[in-house]
């Protein structure tokens, strides 16, 4: 095993929809369905700010996803849209995060730059975005796909879109703003610029009518695990969301990030990996036992959850127990941090707060404090300069 990374691990988790696991619905306690009610989530996200979560991932399908009678009665088919909830959380937050998933198929740059941009700027620099192609079914029927990429080419078309985002974010200077009230001088003119992007698949003069985000880019996250996927990746993204069943296929995979990041001239550390880390966890492993136990008889037939075989990959068990398992995928190297998956809301997030946090903290793998103002700042990732030079890096 290599010695102790220098970084400690970073953590992100889930605040549950689309779907919600499934069958995983049926745990919650309360007597109302939660999905829609902003009180829900006004519970949570002090909760997971106080666990020491780096961000909220927020995933999002624009459809129902399944309207076959029987599985759409026993699915949650109903979501808030994810913008307009992380906006609501940023004002009762101060250090979390939130990324945000938007399609780069059914949406146009300038309007993801102008909202990812201000839910920067209104939360002080804790904005980020989840990038996803999507597909035809169940996203597609509700949209025009006339004039939309098909779906091999949606790679290529995903990575332009992200890279006119960039550039509409670098099209003001950071100092654009004078604010002179003196002399009435707003802004300065000279320093905001036109993009002029021709492209292949998107036409866009610019200036964004948002100034550069506090971020300068706000936070990219994109999931996927291919070769083709971790070279577009290791060009565009700061957080890879990502699976794998074993320490070694992790410390093959991040190496594998790290050298193609380096390659197109990034730092090696400039992209963080973070899997998908699903686990069924008690005060006891008793208590987690039980849990399962609980899920499986509700949901019979569901031996993965989230992906993971949670029984084979030993996900179950007390918080010490599974705190072993992160400790010792962070020391191999085959991982910065993780996604935590909970099954049960609020309640895993709050055994989290009061067990799992104070547990990582203790063994060194976690901080114990937010070290920033702003999400880049917290995930040790450097703010970008703005990049002018032309060439939206696409080849």
């Amino acid at each position: 095993m290599s010695s102790r990374p220098t970084r400690q691990a970073r953590m992100g988790t889930h605040f549950m929809s689309p779907r919600w696991n499934a069958a995983g619905w049926r745990l919650y306690k309360g007597d109302q369905d939660p999905v829609m009610d902003f009180e829900h989530y006004r519970a949570m996200a002090p909760l997971a700010e106080r666990a020491r979560f780096d961000f909220v991932l927020q995933s999002d399908i624009l459809a129902l996803h399944d309207l076959e009678p029987d599985s759409f009665a026993r699915s949650v088919n109903r979501w808030p849209e994810p913008v307009t909830l992380a906006s609501a959380l940023a004002v009762i937050t101060s250090n979390i995060g939130f990324v945000v998933t938007m399609s780069t198929t059914f949406q146009e740059p300038f309007h993801v730059a102008r909202m990812i941009a201000s839910l920067d700027h209104l939360s002080k620099g804790r904005a980020s975005w989840n990038v996803v192609t999507s597909n035809d079914y169940p996203d597609g029927p509700s949209f025009r796909l006339d004039q939309r990429p098909k779906p091999e080419q949606r790679p290529e078309q995903s990575l332009e879109f992200v890279n006119v985002v960039k550039a509409l974010w670098d099209s003001w200077d950071d100092d654009a703003i004078v604010f002179d009230r003196e002399n009435g001088i707003y802004a300065d003119r000279s320093k905001v610029h036109e993009i002029n992007h021709n492209g292949t698949w998107h036409t866009v003069q610019g200036p964004l009518n948002v100034s550069r985000p506090p971020q300068g880019h706000p936070v990219i996250l994109t999931a996927g695990g291919s070769a083709d996927f971790r070279e577009r990746a290791s060009k565009m993204a700061d957080v890879l969301f990502t699976a794998f069943d074993t320490i070694d296929d992790g410390v093959r995979f991040t190496a594998d990030v790290r050298e193609r990041a380096q390659k197109n001239g990034r730092q090696p550390d400039d992209v963080l990996v973070m899997p998908t880390f699903a686990a069924i966890i008690g005060e006891t492993e008793t208590d987690a036992q039980a849990k399962w136990k609980d899920f499986q008889r509700i949901a019979p037939h569901h031996a993965r959850f989230r992906g993971t075989n949670i029984e084979k990959a030993g996900r179950i068990g007390s918080y010490r127990q599974i705190a072993d398992q992160i400790e010792q995928w962070w020391e191999a190297g085959a991982v910065d941090g993780f996604v935590y998956v909970p099954l049960e809301l609020p309640v895993d997030l709050q055994l989290w707060a009061d067990l799992m946090a104070p547990e990582l903290q203790r063994r060194g793998v976690l901080p114990t404090h937010y070290e920033g103002s702003t999400l880049r700042e917290n995930l040790g990732l450097p703010r970008p300069a703005v990049d002018r030079s032309g060439k939206l890096s696409l080849a």
